[in-house]
C-alpha cells in the first residue's frame, strides 16, 4: 500500500478543543449581560417607564439577547477564547 493510500485510511489526527467548562461561560456571559440590562434599562426608562413591566421585559430582552449574540459574545470569544479551552 502506498503512503497516500494509507493517509487516505487514516487522516491525521486534529486538535478540537471540547466544549468550555460551565462557570467560565457563565462569567464571561454574566460580564457581557450585565452591562447591557443596565445601558439598555437606563436609556431607555423614560420611553419605556409608562409601559407595564411585561411590555417593557419583551421590548428589552429582544434587544438585550441581539446585542449578546451579534456583538458582545463574539468579542468576548475574541478575547477570552483561548481561556475558554483550557
Amino acid at each position: 500500500m502506498t503512503e497516500q493510500r494509507a493517509h487516505e485510511h487514516h487522516p491525521p489526527a486534529t486538535s478540537v478543543a471540547g466544549p468550555p467548562v460551565r462557570w467560565k461561560l457563565w462569567l464571561l456571559l454574566a460580564t457581557g449581560v450585565y452591562p447591557i440590562i443596565t445601558v439598555l434599562a437606563t436609556v431607555g426608562e423614560p420611553v419605556l417607564l409608562p409601559l407595564p413591566q411585561s411590555a417593557r421585559f419583551a421590548i428589552l430582552v429582544p434587544v438585550m439577547v441581539a446585542v449578546m449574540v451579534w456583538v458582545v459574545i463574539p468579542l468576548l470569544h475574541r478575547w477570552f477564547g483561548r481561556w475558554l479551552g483550557r
